[in-house]
């Protein structure tokens, strides 16, 4: 795994060690123990290659004990041997085939899409994964009534609870349309449950990396306005 991935997967770094490499080994193993859970094998269902060439989407599915967990894995060029720079998976029905793009850059923005909206809905309530895929500006325009923690214009648990209030109405998703310029890209869907609303999502490129900057409601059970 890269060290980026580490990163973004560990919480307080505790031991002196953690703290001047950046990342804990034990919380990315944990993590990684978590979305095995009991599976026994795998299936890859499709991949895709970056636009640039330099790395690659692979979808697919993780099994065992009769039931199958999506999973959304990513690997790229790090100082010229390939490493795992992404990788979750998620106990929520597969969302199935990606709306069809017309060009390179909107299929590779769909799949930040998918999997900020599978992690919405399938990842542990701590969202360390979901948040890396949110902006900056747009993690402090949230609703914030807890003190910003040291260093952000944001406290992470207001961004947390607002990432799993969205379970208390929907369990799923379907994504719709994705259309991308080189700096920013929209996409059109609509969340599902026990009742069922449609929303606009922009992203932003941030780093050079696609991460979301907007994500609202649009029309309750009705068509898009």
């Amino acid at each position: 795994t890269t060290v980026d991935f580490r990163k973004r997967l560990s919480g307080p770094l505790t031991f002196e060690e953690e703290r001047r490499s950046g990342f804990s080994n034990s919380d990315t193993a944990g993590f990684l123990s978590e979305c095995r859970g009991n599976s026994q094998g795998f299936q890859l269902v499709r991949h895709r290659i970056s636009p640039d060439g330099k790395g690659v989407t692979v979808r697919g599915t993780l099994g065992g004990d009769g039931q199958t967990r999506p999973f959304s894995l990513r690997i790229i060029d790090e100082g010229g041997t390939p490493r795992i720079a992404w990788f979750f998976s998620a106990a929520i029905p597969d969302p199935g085939n990606l709306p069809d793009s017309d060009d390179a850059e909107s299929a590779w923005a769909a799949e930040t899409f998918v999997d900020f909206l599978m992690l919405l809905f399938g990842s542990n309530a701590d969202h360390l994964l979901t948040m890396s895929l949110m902006t900056e500006e747009f993690k402090a325009r949230l609703p914030s009534p807890s003190v910003a923690d040291a260093g952000l214009n944001y406290a992470k648990r207001d961004v947390r609870n607002w990432l799993n209030s969205w379970r208390q109405r929907y369990e799923r998703f379907r994504l719709d349309s994705v259309r991308a310029t080189p700096t920013q890209a929209s996409g059109r869907g609509q969340l599902i449950g026990a009742e069922s609303a449609n929303f606009d999502a922009t992203l932003t490129r941030e780093s050079g990396e696609w991460k979301i900057s907007n994500f609202i409601i649009v029309s309750p059970d009705s068509e898009p306005r």
